[in-house]
């Protein structure tokens, strides 16, 4: 758009919808040379390589920004049902080229193939190509195309932040961040490690929905907790972590530090508020090994503070089986540094 054009002229929606669209198309495209050509090579991401204007201003309502970053996701965005139910379980976003979409694993049943449906009214067969129960990440394929969404490059959203919840089809949903890290049990009773706290409960919002900042950029996928339970949504970075395994091998390979821990409780006798206590250390586990005991209680792992048992989960959840991490205990008054060389396990922790 022109410098000359004169914004004042402009209706709120327009100003709002070309800033969104600005943002959007920060993505992908990477040049490179060879055999002194210079080609393109197209992302199989559409990743926000840079900071965007945001397109909710303070003294735009929450309604019109969600609105047009709504624009911007919803033709990535589809409804999934089960192959012989009419009933729609669940939603679905496109998170790379080649027919890739994410979406909840609770949701669908242990199922195998869905019928998928684009926002566009297309229906689709997917095959599920790779599930994790820990994360509630399920990777679908379908044959036919749909655009990739932008993705943050952000790891997912920061606690304050307002996300719009897109649908398949209708109006978005406004929720604000308000737990970096939080586990929720799922209706079909696993516990979720990792996700992020959002206000309210999820209600009628569909599990596998993209969660979207104010530039239109995906932060990350809501997942499968309970009706009455808070919403939460796993961080995009987390998801973009997992998806090349769970296409490759069709499970996650979830680093275990061999420790179990709750938060702090006034019964603890600890003058520390803030913190995973350690209630059992796995007999030659990853973390006997480094030294850690029962009572202690982690404050940092990999030089990132641990205000709860979640939080540590969410730190561990970072890595990849084989890799030597500092977690930083209190032992009584004593701060102690154990280097966990993290192990393989089916579930995280």
């Amino acid at each position: 758009m022109s410098a000359s054009v004169d914004a004042k002229k402009l209706s709120s929606r327009s100003v709002i919808l070309v800033s969104a669209l600005s943002g959007a198309l920060l993505m992908g495209a990477l040049w490179v040379s060879l055999g002194g050509t210079t080609r393109v090579r197209v992302a199989t991401e559409r990743v926000a390589l840079i900071p965007v204007e945001s397109v909710a201003p303070r003294v735009t309502p929450a309604e019109e920004w969600s609105r047009a970053v709504t624009e911007i996701a919803q033709p990535s965005t589809a409804s999934v049902r089960l192959a012989d139910d009419p009933t729609i379980v669940a939603a679905a976003f496109a998170i790379r080229d080649g027919g890739y979409l994410v979406t909840s694993t609770s949701a669908l049943d242990d199922a195998n193939t869905v019928i998928v449906v684009m926002s566009s009214g297309q229906t689709s067969t997917a095959t599920v190509v790779g599930s994790d129960h820990a994360t509630d990440l399920t990777v679908l394929k379908i044959d036919g195309k749909i655009a990739a969404v932008v993705v943050s490059d952000r790891d997912g959203p920061a606690t304050g932040d307002s996300v719009a919840v897109v649908a398949p089809r209708g109006a978005p949903e406004t929720k604000i961040v308000t737990e970096l890290a939080a586990t929720s049990s799922t209706s079909k009773g696993y516990l979720l490690v990792g996700v992020i706290a959002l206000d309210g409960t999820i209600g009628t919002v569909l599990p596998g929905s993209p969660a979207v900042d104010t530039t239109g950029a995906v932060v990350g996928m809501i997942v499968s907790t309970a009706s009455d339970a808070p919403a939460a949504v796993m961080p995009i970075g987390l998801a973009r972590s997992m998806v090349n395994d769970l296409i490759t091998n069709g499970r996650m390979s979830h680093p275990k530090a061999g420790i179990t821990a709750r938060d702090i409780q006034a019964s603890d006798h600890t003058t520390l508020t803030a913190g995973a206590f350690v209630v059992l250390v796995e007999p030659n586990g990853p973390a006997a090994d480094s030294g850690m005991l029962v009572g202690d209680i982690v404050v940092d792992v990999d030089g990132n503070p641990v205000t709860t048992m979640a939080a540590m989960v969410a730190e561990i959840m970072k890595h990849r089986p084989g890799d030597r991490v500092d977690f930083v205990v209190m032992r009584g008054a004593k701060s102690v540094v154990c280097r966990v060389a993290l192990r393989e396990s089916d579930s995280a922790g």
